[in-house]
């Protein structure tokens, strides 16, 4: 009953930050700075008192948490490390956070705050739920605590394109990986080393002078690779220490299947934003109709526009007030615009067909499509957008 109400609580906070205090006639810094720590500092104590009341215990021995904060610490230096020298190749830019001493204070007590709420409330659930299924424990605890860092309206106003995969590379990614190697830590030995690794993170992040403008690739590989080695080195170091002892208990060692889930994750999400020569793209509308309808996603494949032929249905980039949109549609002819060769398309459910497409506006051809997969994004863009 305790978990679902630490995750009730969590979760509760999360959509109040989001969804209430935006909406509060109070000004911004006290929804900011007064509301939000005292919702979190709350969470953190009861989560806290809990841990002792019930006297959750981690899958390490009391002599391995020293090498797991160990880790946790080089870990989150490495990774702050490898910012700074991509920030040696992009450059650098000043913090925009506020660095004199009442500016210090306050941001340490926000993020002080935040942290320890939600790593004692990470500890206290995977020691909980991760003593029969731990695999689907961390892999469930990890995915939970990513959602609740991603700031609500990122994900409402989610649609597959270059900008939102941007977002998805360089943010959503290095926060999945973070999240598992915390949960990992949690599991291993306790709040302490999650919060270690974290909290250099944070600290970077918040109170350096100066900040790496990392691409958002490179920003996104450094994220993920990092605390993904950090976990395959947890995973090696106890499986040698279960060996040395013969140990019975299959806890004792993450499970292979975190590794497996965790690089499966990145590459999903490689997929979802480009990286390879195909993506998924929603179908926002039902000008294809019959073929794909609203809420069918498609496989977008990166072509010349030498290898489109009469029949493909393409995806192009089309301005629009001011605004930039992709167009779904299929090639019914060519056109010889001032000695260049343009494509002509229309929807099948149009009567009309489009202007003349210049192929350098292409993004890819369609090469399959998904039925109906795409409604679960559609609803729950409409669910949150309504409230």
């Amino acid at each position: 009953m305790s978990n679902i109400v630490i995750l009730a609580a969590i979760s509760g906070i999360y959509l109040v930050i989001n969804l209430v205090l935006p909406h509060l006639p109070l000004d911004s810094s006290v929804r900011t700075y007064l509301i939000q720590p005292l919702m979190w500092g709350a969470l953190a104590v009861s989560a806290w008192l809990l841990s002792r009341q019930s006297r959750v215990k981690t899958s390490g021995k009391i002599s391995q948490r020293a090498n797991f904060m160990m880790l946790a610490v080089a870990v989150g230096l490495v990774q702050v490390v490898l910012y700074m020298a991509g920030g040696v190749i992009t450059g650098f830019g000043h913090n925009p956070t506020s660095l004199t001493a009442t500016g210090i204070l306050t941001n340490l007590i926000f993020v002080g705050t935040t942290l320890a709420a939600f790593e004692l409330s990470r500890a206290y659930l995977v020691g909980r739920l991760a003593q029969r299924r731990p695999f689907v424990a961390v892999a469930s605890i990890a995915l939970i605590f990513t959602v609740l860092s991603i700031p609500l309206s990122q994900m409402t106003g989610f649609s597959f394109g270059i900008q939102s995969g941007n977002i998805v590379l360089s943010s959503w990614l290095p926060l999945l990986c973070e999240n598992l190697f915390a949960t990992a830590l949690a599991y291993t030995s306790g709040a302490p080393a999650a919060l270690a690794y974290r909290g250099i993170l944070a600290a970077f992040w918040w109170f350096s002078p100066v900040l790496p403008n990392l691409e958002w690739s490179m920003k996104g590989i450094i994220g993920a690779a990092a605390p993904l080695v950090g976990l395959v080195t947890a995973n090696n170091y106890l499986a040698i220490q279960r060996n040395h002892a013969r140990s019975k208990r299959r806890a004792e060692s993450l499970p292979a299947g975190w590794i497996v889930a965790a690089l499966g994750c990145v590459l999903l999400v490689w997929f979802a934003v480009g990286v390879f020569p195909w993506k998924p793209t929603l179908v926002g509308s039902g000008s294809m109709s019959p073929y794909m309808k609203t809420g069918d996603v498609v496989i977008v494949e990166n072509v010349e526009a030498v290898a489109i032929k009469v029949g493909d249905i393409i995806v192009y980039r089309k301005d629009e007030n001011g605004t930039t949109i992709d167009i779904m549609h299929r090639i019914i002819g060519t056109v010889n615009v001032a000695g260049a060769t343009y494509f002509i398309t229309k929807g099948d459910a149009n009567n009309t067909a489009d202007d003349p497409v210049d192929p350098a506006t292409i993004k890819g051809r369609v090469t399959a499509v998904v039925p109906k997969i795409g409604w679960v994004s559609v609803a729950v863009k409409s669910l949150f957008s309504g409230i």
